[in-house]
């Protein structure tokens, strides 16, 4: 897994893109992972997520959202494998 970039999006919110490469794995050499966005705090993380995905209802696209700690996720796309997305929440544990 490599960071592909690193930038400030807002005054104390950092972003920091993945990327994955897993030349003994197709799958994970050829997606993006997600972007990661870190808020001050987990109260700022989670309005900020609720105001992406509370319009979304049942949209499939609300799988590209989620949350951990203090960190919002953006996906860059909902169908990221299962065992992708457990490694990024997992990296995100205390």
């Amino acid at each position: 897994m490599y960071v592909s970039d690193v930038r400030e999006v807002a005054e104390g919110v950092e972003r920091i893109d993945l990327f994955f490469d897993g030349p003994a794995d197709e799958t994970l050499s050829q997606l993006q992972t997600p972007s990661l966005f870190f808020y001050r705090d987990r109260a700022t993380a989670r309005r900020r997520y609720r105001a992406q995905v509370a319009h979304l209802g049942d949209d499939p696209l609300r799988r590209m959202f989620g949350i951990g700690r203090n960190v919002g996720i953006l996906w860059e796309r909902p169908d990221v494998p299962q065992r992708l997305r457990a490694i990024v929440r997992g990296c995100l544990r205390p």
